[in-house]
């Protein structure tokens, strides 16, 4: 009788091309301030985790009606201020949104995104409901449509308040995310920059990443949001 071979078993960071895990969210929270990474639509799992932790600790029923929102980057809704204002902005319309019941029903009276669409929904109308060989338009699956409103410099003064007035509706409208407004100054402010957010470039671990190297990263950015005031909106 011969004795086994000794098996050494240590543990070992999985490798990138080894999935270990699906996806993970890493949230931070701070009072009533939460950083989050890799959350984006996922937010409603976060919410729902915090909730179930709250409960299991048996912390009081006020504690768990909250929820999880964005909250603007001052920096780019001062843009459209300190540029002198907004020179022009584009809008854009799926076909096969424009031609949908719901963007053709009437548009309530309050001046919003969705009363802009609804303008470029008429046009469509027209195209669509015609006799003309361009109704075929309706059957686009990618097609799209778009609005461009711009004011030379040169113009009347309301008229550029005018345009400055949609461009703040549009930076306003979290939900919101098919425009492009391009200011005075050549800058421009797409919805991706509206929210208060910070690139970071961290270590792979598996299909995940290293919870260290995340915590550091938020801890840096939650505190320069709280020194640039963000915190306080």
């Amino acid at each position: 009788m011969t004795g086994n071979a000794t098996a050494s078993l240590t543990e070992r960071s999985p490798g990138n091309a080894e999935n270990y895990l699906d996806t993970a969210i890493f949230a931070l929270v701070s009072g009533n301030h939460v950083v989050t990474l890799n959350a984006g639509k996922n937010a409603a799992s976060l919410r729902n985790f915090l909730t179930g932790l709250f409960q299991k600790h048996r912390l009081p029923d006020e504690y768990t009606r909250f929820d999880i929102v964005r909250i603007a980057s001052a920096d780019k809704l001062r843009k459209i201020n300190s540029s002198g204002g907004v020179d022009r902005f584009h809008l854009d319309l799926a076909i096969n949104a424009a031609s949908a019941s719901y963007i053709e029903q009437e548009a309530k009276a309050d001046f919003s995104v969705r009363t802009l669409k609804s303008g470029i929904a008429d046009i469509g109308k027209r195209i669509f409901g015609s006799d003309h060989p361009s109704s075929q338009l309706a059957n686009s699956s990618k097609g799209g449509m778009r609005l461009t409103i711009n004011v030379p410099s040169t113009d009347n003064l309301t008229a550029k308040e005018g345009l400055d007035a949609i461009g703040a509706v549009l930076a306003d409208d979290e939900d919101a995310d098919d425009y492009l407004i391009t200011l005075r100054n050549g800058d421009t402010i797409r919805p991706s920059e509206i929210s208060a957010k910070k690139r970071i470039r961290v270590g792979r671990y598996g299909n995940t990443l290293d919870l260290n190297e995340v915590k550091a990263e938020m801890l840096v950015y939650l505190d320069g949001l709280k020194t640039e005031g963000q915190t306080d909106v």
